[in-house]
């Protein structure tokens, strides 16, 4: 029997959209889902949605949830940072981490990982309180790809320099860290030029024990990344080096086979 993943009703259930439906319409362009379980891997597109959520749970705080980061993107989202720039973030801390949250529990059940470690954080994410202990959300700017910087298409004869901007949607574990002292949830989220990095520890005893141990590992391994303050309501970003290509690298080839088969039934139109 299917219940409520947030509520644990028995319905009537809705389609909830893993990222809102207003970033769909905002960036039409951004037409494609990468999708993969274990060794399956996939490419399509249409919006990503999961059944599992009750209309009453929908409509009420999730809806709030998804209004607050339409604003945001309205304010910020939107735009990309270049090398060198500095813009001001203000945010909610409670509801920007709510939203994230719920993204990232969304996304765990569709792609079966961290879903046991996310149901523990379901009332801070339906009602705001208690804000879970520990919990430590970074934030790096990412900047446009710049093929003048590389040596091998710099003054390359018939190859036009060029730039490739962070656009993007994207979610989901962070796969770097391996660390005997980490033990907990690590995941992010990424819009355009934005890049979230949300920490939580698995146990109450790491705060004492490992915890801060643990995110400055963490923060070693991102150096660029600018932890958000929860008494705080603003921040100056600064940009990192980090480019839209190496940001996205890794999944460029892990996903070449699906991407290369999704051109091809684009091509013949199996997606129109």
């Amino acid at each position: 029997m299917t219940i409520c993943a947030y509520c644990g009703g028995d319905g009537p259930f809705t389609k909830e959209h893993i990222y809102p439906k207003c970033l769909y319409d905002l960036t039409p362009e951004q037409d494609i889902t990468f999708f993969e379980i274990g060794e399956e891997k996939k490419a399509f597109t249409g919006q990503a949605t999961v059944r599992d959520v009750c209309k009453s749970c929908n409509n009420g705080f999730l809806a709030k949830l998804d209004s607050y980061f339409c604003g945001l993107y309205e304010s910020s989202f939107y735009k990309f940072i270049g090398e060198g720039e500095q813009t001001a973030f203000e945010y909610d801390f409670d509801k920007l981490a709510r939203w994230l949250l719920k993204v990232e529990y969304n996304s765990a059940r569709t792609y079966k990982i961290d879903i046991h470690s996310m149901k523990l954080l379901i009332p801070y994410i339906r009602y705001g309180y208690p804000r879970p202990s520990g919990l430590a959300i970074f934030i790096q700017l990412v900047i446009p790809f710049d093929s003048d910087k590389y040596q091998s298409t710099r003054n390359t004869p018939g190859v036009t320099p060029y730039k490739l901007p962070p656009m993007n949607t994207r979610c989901g574990p962070i796969n770097f860290i391996e660390h005997e002292d980490w033990y907990g949830l690590a995941r992010f989220f990424a819009i355009n030029s934005y890049y979230f990095y949300i920490l939580h520890p698995y146990r109450e005893e790491q705060l004492k024990k490992q915890w801060k141990k643990a995110l400055q590992f963490f923060r070693e391994g991102i150096p660029s990344a600018q932890w958000l303050q929860h008494n705080k309501h603003a921040i100056v970003l600064n940009a990192s080096s980090v480019d839209a290509l190496a940001a996205t690298k890794s999944e460029i080839l892990r996903f070449r086979e699906p991407y290369e088969e999704f051109k091809k039934k684009k091509k013949k139109g199996k997606y129109d």
